[in-house]
């Protein structure tokens, strides 16, 4: 939990530094999300409003969530063992569809009996596995929460992430699973 608490805190300072305006943890949480996202500038220009928006659109580099602690904040056991992304994906179909996807892309991976235990138990895990895909180096955090991800699979990933690079992500759709995933850690 220190990790989260840590990364928590490199987040708040981050966003305290670049936005004129005092925002909470969540906002800044899903700023810092979408700002290392694919599309992130369409992103940030849907989640943020006003001033936020503009100055968030200038530190977009700066705000953007590192690698290293995206796979502190989900792939630690405590957030992983929270189920709140279920609501999202029971109710959204792009969030199946995009399940659907990468399910299909990680299918010898998921015959695993871990990193399959972990993808059927946790919708967190899956939720955080398609926000880890989308960003914009996210092989890596993809691997971490899932718990590594056979070689075979690595080119399935990565057909899938040229398709989805070429048609652009859905934003509204997008947004709603950074807002679950960022709920977990905040709620937490």
């Amino acid at each position: 939990m220190e990790g989260v608490l840590e990364v928590m805190g490199a987040v708040r300072e981050r966003s305290q530094r670049y936005l004129s305006i005092a925002i909470s943890d969540f906002d800044a949480l899903v700023l810092s999300l979408a700002a290392s996202s694919l599309d992130a500038d369409e992103l940030i220009e849907f989640v943020a409003g006003g001033a936020v928006r503009a100055e968030a659109l200038a530190a977009r580099d700066h705000l953007a969530l590192k690698d290293e602690e995206f796979r502190l904040l989900f792939v630690q056991r405590e957030v992983r063992a929270s189920d709140k992304a279920a609501q999202l994906e029971r109710g959204c179909h792009e969030a199946r569809q995009a399940r659907l996807a990468i399910e299909a892309a990680l299918r010898t991976t998921l015959r695993e009996r871990e990193q399959g235990a972990a993808w059927q138990a946790s919708a967190v895990v899956r939720l955080a596995a398609h926000v880890a895909f989308c960003r914009r180096q996210g092989t890596g955090c993809v691997e971490a929460v899932v718990g590594g991800v056979i070689s075979t699979d690595l080119r399935k990933l990565d057909d899938l992430r040229m398709a989805i690079e070429d048609e652009g992500l859905d934003v509204l759709s997008f947004s709603q699973s950074l807002r679950a995933l960022a709920s977990v850690v905040c709620s937490g």
